[in-house]
């Protein structure tokens, strides 16, 4: 499992670019030409990969179909039971703006999509998420707190064990 890790590392950008850097460099004293050709082609893919377009393009080739539709979602369950299962994702311990402990915002979208589905389609929600680290309450319980007062949700269940 380590070598997967430092292979990740290694491997992967942008420490591969940094690395085709420090071998042309290297390169440079025998072969200038070479040098040069591999610092640069390095240093501009480094700054492609960063840029916003390139990193968006190559995230949309990842996603394999289209998103479903809440009305194929609804059609698709035809009287099974559901729910819709809101996993935590954190939470944010100093906001002394808001008085209280508050998801971060990983969680804050997840739960954003989570009440538009349930307006949306009527199915009950179930909040997850256990107590962290140094934490008070659970992380289900800062979501569903975060629910009632600014999206006027109601959860119907609490997972605060996980």
């Amino acid at each position: 499992m380590t070598y997967r890790l430092l292979l990740k590392f290694w491997l992967l950008p942008p420490m591969i670019n940094i690395l085709g850097v420090l071998l042309g460099l290297l390169l440079m004293r025998r072969h200038k030409i070479v040098g040069i050709g591999l610092c640069l082609a390095s240093v501009i893919s480094l700054w492609l990969l960063a840029s916003p377009y390139v990193a968006n393009s190559l995230q949309m080739c990842l996603q394999q179909s289209e998103a479903i539709q809440v009305d194929e979602l609804i059609n698709l369950v035809d009287g099974k039971p559901v729910a819709i299962v809101v996993l935590s994702s954190g939470d944010r311990y100093y906001s002394p703006e808001y008085g209280s402990v508050q998801p971060d915002h990983h969680a804050i979208a997840r739960m954003n999509y989570a009440a538009f589905l349930h307006k949306k389609t009527g199915f009950p929600l179930l909040l997850t998420g256990g107590i962290g680290h140094n934490a008070v309450q659970s992380h289900a319980e800062v979501m569903k707190a975060f629910m009632l007062q600014q999206l006027e949700t109601q959860p119907e269940w609490l997972e605060t064990r996980s």
